[in-house]
């Protein structure tokens, strides 16, 4: 109590800078764009959906085949999305946004006040920050951890100045709580507070020189923090790191080639200093910090006593190095464990801006103390130049906000009640259950647009947004249990390149194969490969297929349902609609097949797949022995989420597949027995299943990611 009062007032203005920041999304029902809309807003709602309904919310089954709902965002039960609970995923992600970026900035300020600087050097640093880091803050699961690095630096500082016991654990304790809140928070973006932690070691060096203590002691106090938190964070990462270890593009770790290439700082990126909009960047962080905070950075290099300034131009410069295109120091880095695994070198720029923020805040601190000195001013007038400072920044942070993230129109009710993924819910609903994909859904929405009013692509990004929709915008199908070959990130590589070959808009990254949304042909020769590849889409359980161009051009026969039309779409007097074909001979959740053979492993299962013209089923196993004929019957009696219960009934021994991704976790059971599961086709699943009548269960079984045999080879 006796921190807050002293405190209490700063955290009050702190607040109230980010409900003017926020004020749309918290209190006009407008939807922040980018991230938090297509991937964070939708998980939670989907993770709401399944506290309600009493599912597993460790599994999401509504794309790609599946795939454990943690490894993109956050974990299920951290404590940010027990929220959800009580209250609605919209109102959960904006309210738990302000509480992050006010906290935030509150914790800069206790910072740059512990570092020797006043409430303005405090404000200046803070809200620098937070501009820097725009890009990533309106997902709030990343917002976590930049309010953990002022946060753990603050904690340093009290550790090393303090001589007593019971201090000293109270602050190991507090650091092991904050960080496991971080690691359970971030999802697979575990690098940026990986890099906070690194550089917690060098602000710790310097600081322990700095006050003449023994670095060892206070190292040792700082790792069992670090460790005890991590421990209890081992729910998530452990898990996550699984599936990204054994099934991603980050396999065995990432080249230095592929890592280099993937948004790194290059020398036109220069200008984001001064133009956060700068279309040519490279870079995925916004060097950005706001032009007067910049100002105050590029004095403060040569203004007198600034406190600490080696050690926060060090932590400006040395990360922007690291961040820069075919880096040296990025190269030597790569080679290190863990940090081989991650790509986005700009991202080092969350302790490079975190430096120069710092750096501008007590600089300017000092500029304005000087104006002070040289011109007499009252202090009246003196308390009105520095509010307008600080409000210039807040000012330009709202500015810069509201032209990259704010949905002006329409409101957040826009994605949650689209009525064209309604209509196209209502369409197969009352039909047989099976995945949809989006056609050429980029292409379309252009080649549709142009041919409809004569005109290039829709400039107004919620026009396109609207037309977007009605291909089943991503992640819509968490909002309305929608399954499709849709995933909102590149991790599963064996699927990843089923999706490059059909055509999903995200479609698991680059694999050398005619990806279809890059092939270079017109549409209609697109549509034409695809066509090539229809049993590949029988496979992938591709039942439904949204296409704004007639399928039966190329020689497809699947049936048209209907069209789903595109509302609000008035341009040009026109009424843009998708039409809805139904592929009969997709695969459903579960059937038996008649094996074709049996490969050695992924690769040879992927490649001789691909040979047979994607026809066949090729099962994962060296010494099985039979092929088993097809024939038989399967009732489903359950699903949800991870779960799938199934009645089988057959003359002989048969071959099941579940066309669920092959992720480790998975357990099934026939009549209560284990047994074991074959991946099949380099990507989904299978058992063996006795003759006679069999009741099957397969459960996703999150416990058994952190079982010891996953790490140890046992």
């Amino acid at each position: 109590m006796k921190f807050l009062g002293r405190n209490w007032f700063v955290a009050v203005i702190c607040g109230a800078v980010f409900l003017f920041v926020l004020f749309p999304y918290l209190f006009q029902g407008k939807l922040i764009r980018g991230d938090s809309a297509d991937g964070v807003i939708a998980y939670m709602s989907f993770l709401e959906q399944s506290f309600k309904k009493g599912e597993s919310p460790f599994w999401n089954p509504y794309g790609a085949g599946g795939f454990p709902s943690f490894v993109s965002y956050s974990f299920p039960y951290n404590p940010l999305n027990l929220l959800l609970y009580l209250a609605p995923a919209l109102f959960v992600h904006h309210w738990g946004l302000w509480l992050v970026l006010a906290t935030s900035l509150f914790l800069m300020i206790l910072l740059v006040r512990e570092l020797g600087g006043g409430l303005i050097a405090g404000f200046i640093a803070g809200l620098s920050f937070l501009i820097a880091m725009m890009l990533y803050e309106n997902n709030v699961y990343s917002a976590v951890a930049f309010a953990f690095q002022p946060f753990l630096f603050w904690l340093i500082l009290k550790l090393v100045k303090t001589e007593k016991r019971s201090l000293s654990i109270l602050y190991i304790a507090i650091l092991a709580l904050a960080l496991a809140f971080v690691w359970l928070s971030a999802g697979s973006n575990y690098q940026f507070t990986v890099y906070t932690v690194i550089t917690a070691f060098v602000w710790l060096i310097y600081w322990a020189n700095h006050h003449k203590r023994k670095f060892f002691p206070l190292a040792l106090k700082l790792t069992l923090g670090c460790a005890f938190g991590t421990a209890i964070g081992i729910l998530g990462i452990l898990p996550a790191l699984t599936i990204l270890g054994n099934l991603s593009l980050r396999e065995g770790g990432l080249s230095f080639e592929y890592v280099t290439s993937t948004a790194p700082v290059r020398w036109s990126d220069i200008v984001l200093f001064v133009n956060p909009f700068f279309e040519g960047r490279s870079a995925e962080t916004f060097l950005y910090m706001g032009l007067l905070p910049l100002i105050f950075l590029i004095a403060s290099f040569f203004v007198k006593n600034v406190p600490h300034k080696k050690l926060f131009i060090f932590l400006f410069l040395i990360p922007l190095a690291i961040a820069f295109y075919k880096s040296p120091l990025l190269w030597a880095i790569q080679q290190l464990p863990i940090l081989s695994y991650f790509r986005h070198p700009s991202r080092w720029m969350i302790v490079g801006s975190f430096g120069a923020s710092i750096l501008a805040g007590l600089g300017g601190e000092r500029i304005l103390a000087r104006v002070k000195e040289k011109v007499k001013i009252s202090d009246r007038k003196w308390l009105l130049i520095v509010a307008l400072v600080i409000i210039s920044i807040v000012i330009d942070y709202r500015i810069v906000w509201q032209k990259k993230f704010a949905i002006e129109s329409p409101k957040a009710e826009f994605l949650i009640n689209n009525s064209s993924p309604k209509q196209l819910k209502e369409l197969i609903q009352t039909r047989e259950a099976g995945r949809v994909l989006s056609v050429l859904p980029d292409d379309s929405v252009s080649v549709f647009y142009w041919a409809l009013t004569g005109q290039g692509p829709p400039r107004d990004a919620d026009l396109k947004a609207k037309i977007d929709a009605a291909y089943l915008h991503p992640n819509d199908q968490l909002f309305y249990g929608i399954e499709t070959i849709e995933l909102t990130d590149n991790l599963p590589l064996r699927m990843g390149r089923y999706l490059s070959l059909v055509g999903a808009r995200i479609s698991g990254g680059d694999y050398g194969e005619s990806n279809l949304i890059k092939y270079p042909g017109m549409p209609i020769d697109r549509l034409s490969l695809l066509k090539q590849r229809s049993s590949l889409l029988n496979f992938l359980g591709v039942r439904y297929l949204l296409s704004g161009f007639d399928l039966r051009e190329v020689g497809f026969d699947y049936q048209n349902l209907g069209r789903v039309r595109v509302e609000g779409v008035k341009e040009a007097g026109y009424a843009f609609g998708v039409n809805v074909y139904e592929n009969t001979g997709a695969k459903p959740l579960a059937y038996f097949s008649k094996i074709t053979d049996f490969t050695q492993n992924a690769d040879q299962s992927y490649d001789t797949f691909k040979a047979n013209d994607f026809r066949g089923v090729f099962v994962e196993c060296a010494d099985c022995g039979s092929i088993t004929e097809a024939g038989g019957k399967i009732e489903i009696l359950e699903k949800t989420n991870g779960r799938a219960i199934l009645h089988s009934e057959s003359d002989g021994v048969r071959f099941l597949i579940f066309s669920q991704n092959y992720i480790p976790g998975w357990g099934a059971w026939i009549d209560s027995v284990e047994t074991e599961i074959f991946r099949v086709n380099a990507a989904f699943m299978g058992i063996f299943v006795p003759t006679g009548e069999h009741k099957i269960r397969f459960d996703f079984r999150y416990s058994e990611l952190l079982n010891p045999k996953f790490y140890f080879n046992e």
